[in-house]
């Protein structure tokens, strides 16, 4: 998806990639500013539909490295839909470096 926004200055919708089967999904995503401070995180469970189903925020107690604050954003939004017993999520996040890591 990035490629086609870089060289064909064209951006799908979400729901164009999503995996077959995946009718949900969940944005994850954290605002982090200093090492001493409290972090926010916010997550929206959307249909494919469109029709927001869930979201929520909080201030989370500081950690070291925005990475870490956005891999606990996504562990906590993949706690609350197992809790939930959502099924065939697609979680979504801004962390490039974070999906990277799952991917290798």
């Amino acid at each position: 998806m990035r490629n086609r926004i870089i060289f064909e200055n064209n951006r799908d919708h979400i729901v164009q990639i999503l995996p077959p089967g995946t009718e949900i999904y969940c944005i994850a995503d954290a605002s982090w500013k200093f090492l001493t401070d409290k972090f926010g995180i916010g997550r929206s469970l959307i249909s494919k539909k469109g029709i927001l189903k869930i979201k929520g925020s909080a201030a989370i107690k500081a950690t070291t490295t925005p990475l870490v604050a956005e891999a606990m954003t996504m562990m906590l939004a993949v706690q609350q839909m197992h809790r939930l017993r959502y099924k065939q999520v697609a979680f979504l996040g801004d962390s490039e470096l974070l999906i990277r890591s799952y991917y290798q």
